[in-house]
């Protein structure tokens, strides 16, 4: 998979929402139980991106290679504590935010 963000818009976490969109597409409309990705470890903006999309991070392959992982059960598990965190944000008017 690969998600490109224009330079003027880096850093602001628009790779991590599209990581979302895709997530959303694959694991929920289109019923796959998983997400794997693959990239070297010197894309540090790459794995910050994933995680904060809600992959985790494999286990050490001995390849080189940082392993991340996003199954369909934890990606609606991450979905429901937003939902019921922007709730909570609306009720009180404050502001939450996702790192």
């Amino acid at each position: 998979m690969g998600v490109v963000i224009e330079a003027a818009h880096r850093g602001k976490g628009c790779a991590a929402q599209a990581l979302e969109l895709l997530a959303e597409r694959a694991l929920i409309r289109d019923g796959l139980e998983a997400l794997h990705n693959v990239f070297e470890p010197e894309r540090t903006a790459a794995l910050r991106a994933h995680l904060r999309a809600g992959f985790e991070r494999r286990p050490d392959c001995g390849d080189g290679f940082v392993h991340l992982l996003l199954t369909r059960e934890r990606f609606k598990k991450g979905k429901n504590v937003k939902k019921q965190a922007n709730l909570l944000t609306s009720q009180i008017g404050g502001g939450l935010y996702y790192l």
